[in-house]
């Protein structure tokens, strides 16, 4: 876990024989990026009814970053899972209009999936995504489930 930052101060004095001055020097260092986002837990699984309406949720993934600041801040994406099902973009609009997305991140933010078309359990009993949590800060590392 990363710490508050740390300021170091000092009081450097000059003389030259006849006068003194005197200045207080502060050190502010500061958080880098250097922690990478962090799922709370290793898989997330839900259950829910084919009969559930489009926008429904589904549940949300969380991670976490011990980082500080802009470093810490996360926006989830959903990098994969059933090939030619599931893809976005990093604001959970689709990237083709003519791809068959059925779920979407409603908040990057949040974690949140929602349906995005309706589901048929004879057609699918099951969906695997890969979502990809991104800290905002440079360089980005990036945590996958």
């Amino acid at each position: 876990m990363e710490l508050a930052p740390h300021c170091y101060c000092t009081l450097l004095q000059a003389n030259d024989g006849a006068n003194t001055d005197s200045l207080q020097v502060r050190v502010v260092v500061q958080d880098i990026n250097d922690c990478d986002p962090d799922f709370v837990e290793d898989e997330y699984r839900f259950n829910i009814n084919e009969n559930l309406p489009r926008g429904s949720s589904v549940g949300s993934v969380r991670a976490t970053d011990c980082d500080e600041g802009r470093n810490s801040v996360l926006r989830y994406t959903i990098a994969g899972g059933s090939v030619g099902v599931f893809q976005l973009d990093c604001k959970g609009e689709p990237l083709d209009d003519a791809d068959i997305i059925i779920f979407h991140v409603v908040s990057v933010v949040s974690g949140v999936i929602t349906i995005l078309t309706a589901l048929d359990f004879e057609q699918a009993s099951s969906y695997t995504l890969t979502v990809i949590a991104t800290d905002m800060g440079l360089p980005n590392p990036r945590s996958g489930i």
